[in-house]
């Protein structure tokens, strides 16, 4: 199916998208980073149009030299509302439950990611380096920092004298406060990406982790992941990654290339392994959780099993990935088996003391080697003393487990 390019009236708001409809898969909507060219106001990783195995909703910020953040227009909010009505109507019309539909954005994108679905009150949020305090964004000393920041700010409130600095500021605060709540009952969940190098902690995400504090539901939701990268423009990479690896790319033929569940990848659990699964699996990387499993080891021919000890008063995640090789068709797939003390609920599914989950759909490798990840929950109350790694009703020759890890969520 051919790009969408339509036009979405609202009141006197004209509102212009680009939809990539396709049936039966989630819905990521992708929101605009400032385009420093003055009214140019370009669409932010449109290609992924093209290969993003999702319907994928780009909404075009086109509001004033530099947009407005899909929020205000001069101190009126009737273009976030608009814009709403059109996210609603687009999420209808695929066919997508909010649980199916991705907000997603770096910077300015990222800041109206969260604003819409703490609107919406649910989804998912994948948001590189938000401006959470807009006004500390756009002015400094009272003043506007730039020409584009003095665009945005008058295209937002109709001036551009430094009073407005606070009014910007507590736009996503009093989002979070209203909504953070019902946005947490609604099956809302959030990863966020921020540099302990770009100051971005300390000016925006600070504020919103305050924030969190006071409503524990959404904060066990919202995962804040810190890295290291320098530059602010640097988050794009760590954002596409992370979009590529929850969605999954497509190929020349249309074919997923990642299959992937939509769990969070919580911020990463300080854990050791035995003494004997270290030996005989290699060594782990401590500061990331790794455990680097000999990859000579084909999975046709033994389990694999790691003894680990998991704190069972917090939610663990596992993750793995399989590399699949050229050729190779698995019919059923790899079983993850969990030793557990008691019984607990696993996304939906229960779990006894000794059960196998996490078991996928039918892969093939036909023309490449391929690289599969995988993830599943760990909940509280139920702690894990032992993985193992089976092969079941497969012809797995060629295939290969790497990167195991536990995440503390």
């Amino acid at each position: 199916m051919e790009n969408i390019y339509s036009v979405y009236k609202y009141k006197n708001f004209f509102l212009n998208y680009v939809l990539k409809y396709r049936p039966g898969r989630p819905l990521v909507i992708i929101f605009s980073a400032v385009d420093s060219f003055p009214g140019r106001n370009l669409t932010s990783y449109f290609g992924y149009q093209k290969n993003l195995d999702a319907s994928v909703l780009h909404l075009i910020d086109n509001f004033g030299a530099h947009g407005c953040y899909y929020m205000k227009i001069n101190g009126d909010s009737d273009i976030s509302e608009g814009f709403a009505h059109l996210i609603q109507e687009v999420i209808l019309n695929c066919n997508v439950s909010l649980s199916e539909t991705w907000f997603c954005g770096t910077s300015k994108g990222a800041s109206a990611a969260l604003f819409f679905s703490l609107k919406l009150g649910g989804g998912n949020c994948l948001l590189g380096e938000p401006q959470i305090m807009i006004g500390d964004f756009l002015f400094e000393n009272k003043e506007p920092k730039n020409e584009s920041a003095r665009s945005i700010a008058y295209t937002m409130t109709g001036k551009i004298d430094g009073s407005v600095q606070s009014s910007l500021n507590a736009i996503l605060i009093d989002m979070g406060d209203r909504y953070f709540r019902e946005w947490a009952l609604g099956g809302g969940r959030a990863i966020l990406y921020v540099s302990e190098y770009t100051g971005y902690m300390w000016r925006h995400v600070r504020h919103l982790k305050k924030l969190l504090e006071k409503f524990p539901e959404a904060d066990k939701k919202f995962c804040i992941k810190v890295e290291k990268f320098l530059n602010h423009n640097d988050v794009a990479d760590i954002f596409k990654n992370a979009l590529e690896l929850k969605i999954g790319l497509l190929n020349k033929k249309g074919n997923t290339l990642l299959d992937n569940d939509a769990s969070d990848p919580p911020e990463v659990l300080q854990q050791s392994l035995s003494k004997e699964s270290n030996e005989k699996f290699g060594n782990l990387n401590k500061k990331y959780m790794i455990f680097d499993i000999d990859g000579e080891l084909s999975i046709n021919q033994e389990s694999i099993e790691l003894d680990v000890q998991i704190d069972a008063d917090n939610y663990y995640e596992v993750e793995y990935s399989l590399l699949i090789g050229q050729g190779v068709s698995i019919a059923r797939g790899l079983v993850f088996s969990v030793l557990t003390k008691e019984s607990a609920p696993i996304d939906g599914l229960i779990i006894s003391p000794i059960d196998k989950i996490g078991y996928f759909k039918y892969l093939s490798s036909k023309e490449k080697n391929t690289l599969f990840s995988f993830r599943f929950y760990v909940p509280k109350g139920c702690s894990v003393s032992r993985v193992a790694l089976i092969p079941w009703e497969s012809k797995a020759y060629g295939a290969l487990i790497s990167n195991l890890r536990f995440y503390k969520c």
